[in-house]
């Protein structure tokens, strides 16, 4: 027997909480913060931008800093030794110029020469650096150079000046750093 199959609907009954109806305090909250993440995202990004760009100024300046002082002392050893070793002044004080100039192009700093402030030759004698025209003996010849370069600030930064200067003796077998008693701040 062939007797057709009978489906009974089910009543569908609400849920007493039903989350379909407009005057729900949760949904209306949500409808007045819709979209505030964005702001406040856009609102923080300048100040965001502004750290970063004061830690890539802050890194820059750090490296350029070494980086110029391995130019500066690696130049003025060169030179104190150079001079150092002579016996001829004249002539070696020429061959010292030569290798200062060398070693300066030899160490660039953030890719670029350092520009050369100031290069003298003296004599180094009780703690202190004096330049001198006259010629000092051999134990006492010293170089103290300066040089600078400018860090160029990034994301909108503004550009640095950045000094270093170094000071080398020749002690009679070797160039060595030394300290300029009378002006620390040259050490």
């Amino acid at each position: 027997d062939m007797s057709p199959i009978r489906i009974r609907k089910l009543p569908v009954m609400k849920h007493a909480l039903s989350t379909q109806s407009n005057s729900s305090p949760r949904k209306s909250r949500a409808n007045g913060r819709r979209g505030f993440a964005v702001i406040w995202i856009l609102g923080c990004m300048p100040v965001f931008l502004a750290a970063v760009a004061f830690v890539v100024s802050v890194g820059r300046l750090d490296i350029a800093r070494t980086e110029l002082k391995t130019a500066a002392e690696s130049a003025v050893l060169g030179g104190a030794r150079v001079w150092g070793q002579s016996s001829d002044d004249a002539a070696g004080q020429a061959a010292a110029m030569v290798q200062i100039m060398a070693m300066i192009a030899a160490n660039d700093v953030l890719g670029d020469t350092p520009t050369v402030v100031s290069i003298q030759a003296g004599a180094y004698v009780g703690g202190v650096f004096t330049p001198s025209v006259t010629v000092p003996t051999q134990t006492q010849r010293a170089y103290r150079i300066t040089l600078s370069t400018i860090v160029s600030g990034k994301l909108g930064a503004s550009d640095y000046t950045v000094q270093s200067q170094a000071l080398a003796v020749f002690n009679g077998t070797r160039a060595v750093l030394t300290y300029d008693s009378l002006n620390p701040s040259a050490s």
